[in-house]
């Protein structure tokens, strides 16, 4: 992969991962849950995910799906 490549893979899988922390947050919230501690968690996940497919995409592999 290009460098430009690069940089565009990774935006879209951030962007994708920004979308599945403010779909799931609410979800994640309840019962006296700490909001940070969720946010956290959540970022944590994300980011790891990000990597993860970064990874297999410029190995030329399939990502897999974000958490549900």
């Amino acid at each position: 992969m290009s460098v430009a490549n690069d940089d565009q893979v990774l935006r879209e899988l951030q962007t994708e991962a920004a979308k599945w922390i403010m779909r799931t947050f609410p979800t994640r919230l309840g019962n006296g849950v700490d909001e940070i501690e969720v946010r956290l968690q959540l970022k944590a996940d994300a980011d790891q995910w990000v990597k993860d497919n970064f990874d297999a995409r410029r190995q030329g592999k399939e990502g897999t799906p974000l958490p549900k």
